[in-house]
């Protein structure tokens, strides 16, 4: 009962993330698919797969629309904007394995999955509204 609660805290904290607040809120997919869960941990990880997913496509579809603007800042500065990115990109992927990857272990039980994929969901909706961010900015400052 008390993983039970702790990854329901969890996902709780993902809705009351300020930046993310709006759109987890939007979210009722997410939402309504955990009060239907019943609390089995398999069907959480299949709600909290298919919202990692949404996200991921949203990352990576700002990486794409991104590289070609960061191509052409390269005559725009010293430093190559594209290979910055890159190694920003390899950074965070490994911090968000090893970081996440962390909670698999934590407990020995089946809720350490629950609990990786909250923070996989948590990092990734972050870092693709950041991205998100800086696409619009790019574009803006066009």
């Amino acid at each position: 009962m008390k993983h039970i609660l702790f990854s329901a805290g969890i996902s709780l904290a993902l809705f009351a993330t300020p930046a993310l607040a709006s759109n987890f809120a939007d979210s009722s997919t997410l939402k309504q698919c955990l009060d239907n869960s019943g609390g089995v941990t398999t069907q959480m990880r299949r709600c909290l797969a298919a919202e990692i997913e949404l996200w991921d496509t949203r990352r990576e579809t700002s990486i794409i629309l991104l590289e070609p603007l960061l191509k052409q800042r390269k005559t725009e500065q010293s430093e190559d904007p594209v290979k910055v990115f890159a190694a920003a990109r390899t950074a965070w992927q490994s911090y968000r394995e090893n970081h996440c990857g962390w909670y698999f272990g934590r407990t020995g039980g089946t809720i350490d999955f629950i609990d990786a994929a909250s923070c996989w969901l948590e990092l990734t909706a972050h870092r693709a509204l950041e991205l998100e961010t800086l696409l619009e900015l790019e574009l803006t400052e066009r």
